[in-house]
This record gives C-alpha cells, structure tokens and sequence, in this order.
C-alpha cells in the first residue's frame, strides 16, 4: 500500500511540474513578432522584426533570432563587412567572416546596436537559409525596447519563384532584459504569399479625324466594323500548382503538416505532428498563428474546433484562443495549445497530436507554430525545440473559356453618314470643230483664141485646143495635160463624126 502511494505520488508531482513548465511561463511570455509582405517573382519581400507585450509584461532590453527562409522563395544576399563585395554566406568573406544583409533598425532605437547576418552554423536541410537578427544595447545604463517594429529587411524573390504562400520558421530565439536576465518569449509569424502582379492598366487614347478640306462629292461613306480594344487587363488567374508536401523537419520540434486541398474546398483540417527526434517527451505547448484567409473553427461552447489524438493518452489537454476576448470569426486570434496528462506522464510515442477544423480562403495560406515548448517525462525542459509553420493549399480552379454563341436578334443597322459639300464647278473647253480650208481644183473653159494651135499630132487643120493652167492649179502640182484630157476627148468625137 506504501509503494503504491510513493508511486501515485511520483506521478502527481511530475504532473504538476510538468503543467507548471508548460502552464506557467504562458502568463508572463512576451511576443517578438516576425512578418513578411506579399511578394512577386523577380520582386521583393520586406520582413519585419517586431515586439509585443502584454501589460505586467517584463521589460525588454535586447532580443535575438534566427530566421529560417526557402532559398527558392527568398534569396539572402548581402555584403562583406567593411567592403562592398556581395555575399551569400559567411564562408565568402574571408578573414572578416561576416556577411550583413541589407536590414535597417528603426530611427527610434538611436540607443541600441543591430545586425542582420549570414551565421557560419546553418544544420538546416537543403532548400532553407538562416540569418540572425540582434538588436542589443551596449551603453549604461541600459535603454529598454518599447513595443513596435525594431527592424526591416528587404529579402529579394527569385525570377522562377512559385505562386505559394511564404515559409518563414525561427529558431534560437533568445530575450533578456537590462539586467541581463533572460525573458520568457515566444514568436509570431505572420507571413505573406508570392502573387502574380497585377499590371497596370494603360490608358487608350481614342483620335477623332477632323473632316477633310478636300471637296467630296455627294455620297455614303463606308461603314468599317469596330474592332473590340482591351484595355487596363486583368492579372492573370493564379493557376500556380501547390508545393509538394515536406517530411518532417528534423527534432525535437512541432510541426504542421503540409496538405493539398481539392479546388474550391472552402474548409478542411489541420495536422499539427511531433519530431521527437531522440528526446522523451511527454507534453507539449505551443501556438498556431493563422493567415488572414485561413481560421479555425470555433465550438458550441466558444473553444477551438480541435482534437487531441486519443492514442496518446493525454486526457489533460486544452486548447484556447487568444488574446483573451478576440473574436475567431473576424481572424483576430491565435489558438494556446498545451497538450499533457495529469496522469499519464510516458513518453508520446505517436507523431499526430491534435487537428482542427479550419475554413479556407482564397488558395489558403501559411499556419505558423509558435512559442514551442516541450517537456520530458520528468518535467523538465526539452532543450533546442522548434516550430515548423505548414502550408494548406487549395488547388488551383481551371475555368474553360466561354465559346461566344452568335445571336438569333437582327443586327442593328450601323447608322451611316453623309457629308454633303457644294459642287465646285471646273471650267470645262467644249470641242469646237473648225473647218479646214483646202485648195480644190477647179476646171476652168476657156474660148479658143487666135493663138497657135496645138497639133495633137494627127494632122489636117483647124480643130486645135488652146488650154491654159492657172496659177493656183499649178501651184496643187496638177499636171496641165491631165486638165486638158476632157477637151482632148471632145475634139477627138467630132473629127470622128
């Protein structure tokens, strides 16, 4: 009976030690936040370091993470310190060893020291890039961080890069305040999607043809057929396919499985699953922040639509959104998830822990896994976990294009236009035949006289011709004899008689 109770005992306590692990901190954590903007291929993203506090929250005087990217959605170049060579990783900067992205502090903090660089230890898979983001303050006394942005990077997208929500996770997040005690904190991640830019519309500029100077004789013009013209354009549909899905990342860590929903699917569930890796553990904690267009669902009773997996025993989980009084309908909240038992304190040996049921918009999103906190079978912390967010993508819609169905109404006659000019009149030369006057021959008779006779040489006397040719008829080229010929003839009847 002792033995018994020593046992139940045991249990109880590390129960209790491990709820207070998980359950104790949540009070008093305070939030940095990590946000992206939309991007577009060959275009860039603008991430933001960010911090949030709740009233009773402990002071903040320096806070550091390292940011976990894809290096097929964003591409971490930067420069040499001291020079202007370009860089990707530590290694190619020599002896200075220090590759600084292209990252700003805001103008407020004039106190504190910030770097954004390319750490030499990366142990990620192939696909994703580190960089750390410090912001600290060196001067006495120390300054302390008020809440808001703390610093911007401009992180540049592939040309190649695939229409998918951003995956942004974070690790090594370490926060103290200005007595250099550490701070309990967690991280948010609220990260954007590579989209298709939208182009801009182009104005048209209509010409109207001012009516000609030239006289047009009276008529109908012809009527041309108008050719329809676009313009501005729509951005083209996002037809991009979904990523694949991942395997698991590497433990201990929790993480949200990637999933591929059917096209229009406007609801589903998500997965959130263990890598224990080599650790024991035997609770967990940790948030799931949401993307405008993708919300978990809320129960009868107000509480998240979620479900711990039965097959690992853990009768003590709940589950909350938060901030306390946020309104899960409008996309206002996070959910607190602390999975454990008060009496089962083995090991999880299952890697499904909990779903939800979400609605979907759009073609879904990102859902990061904050403020990771595991507990070992004894109550102690699980050194080195992490989150790992997860994509739900909706399948891309394929609309086939309308054929146009020609129309059984009569046309509508094209009006016609007229343009009607006074006549110009052109003077016109009318033709007027003239006569031409040509010098005709005219036989003349003339008397016989008492000149010499013309002997026609077939003798005898007295019936002799005398002809003569006029000017004129010469002046034709007449030959005088053919004009004589008549007269010939007539002398030659006579003497015949």
């Amino acid at each position: 009976m002792r033995n018994r109770m020593q046992k139940t005992g045991y249990r109880v306590a590390v129960a209790a030690s491990l709820a207070a692990l998980l359950v104790g901190p949540a009070s008093a954590v305070v939030t940095i936040q990590v946000s992206t903007s939309d991007g577009a291929p060959g275009g860039t993203v603008i991430l933001g370091l960010g911090l949030r506090r709740d009233p009773g929250d402990r002071s903040v005087a320096t806070a550091q993470t390292d940011v976990i990217v894809q290096t097929n959605q964003m591409k971490l170049v930067g420069t040499c310190a001291g020079t202007t060579q370009a860089c990707s990783a530590a290694d190619e900067c020599g002896e200075s060893g220090t590759c600084t992205l292209p990252c700003e502090k805001e103008a407020r903090l004039t106190q504190h020291s910030f770097a954004a660089t390319l750490p030499a230890f990366q142990n990620l898979p192939a696909g994703q890039q580190r960089f750390r983001m410090a912001i600290v303050d060196t001067q006495f006394p120390i300054d302390t961080l008020t809440d808001g942005a703390l610093a911007t990077c401009v992180l540049h997208v592939p040309d190649n890069a695939a229409l998918a929500p951003l995956i942004v996770t974070t690790d090594r997040l370490n926060v103290g305040d200005e007595r250099g005690n550490v701070v309990p904190a967690e991280v948010e991640i609220a990260a954007g999607m590579i989209k298709l830019r939208t182009p801009t519309p182009t104005a048209t500029i209509t010409q109207t043809l001012a009516p000609s100077a030239t006289a047009t004789p009276v008529g109908t013009l012809p009527t041309s057929t108008p050719t329809p013209t676009r313009t501005g354009g729509s951005p083209t549909p996002d037809t991009a396919p979904c990523p694949a899905q991942r395997p698991a990342p590497s433990g201990p860590a929790l993480y949200v499985a990637d999933q591929t929903l059917a096209a229009g699917a406007t609801s589903g569930t998500i997965e959130v699953r263990l890598a224990a890796s080599d650790s024991q553990v035997a609770g967990t904690q940790n948030d799931l922040e949401l993307p405008a267009n993708i919300r978990i669902k809320a129960k009868a009773n107000g509480r998240p639509d979620c479900t711990v997996n039965s097959a690992i025993n853990k009768g003590g989980t709940s589950f909350a959104f938060r901030p306390t009084g946020c309104n899960p309908a409008a996309g206002e909240c996070s959910v607190r998830a602390l999975v454990l038992s008060t009496e089962d304190t083995n090991p999880i040996t299952l890697d499904l822990l909990y779903s939800c049921n979400v609605t979907v918009a759009s073609r879904g999103g990102g859902v990061a896994v904050t403020g990771v906190i595991l507990s070992t079978p004894e109550g102690t912390r699980v050194p080195g976990a992490s989150g790992r967010s997860g994509v739900i993508c909706v399948e891309a819609s394929i609309t086939p294009t309308p054929t146009p169905t020609p129309s059984s109404r009569p046309a509508t006659p094209t009006p016609t236009i007229t343009v009607r000019t006074p006549a110009t009149l052109t003077p016109t030369t009318v033709a007027t035949a003239t006569s031409t006057v040509r010098a005709t021959a005219t036989r003349t008779l003339i008397p016989a006289t008492n000149t010499p006779a013309l002997n026609n040489g077939g003798g005898g006397g007295g019936g002799g011709c005398n002809c003569a040719v006029s000017p004129a008829e010469a002046a034709n080229g007449l030959s005088s004899m053919w004009l004589a010929l008549p007269a010939l003839l007539l002398q030659w009847r006579r003497r015949r008689r």
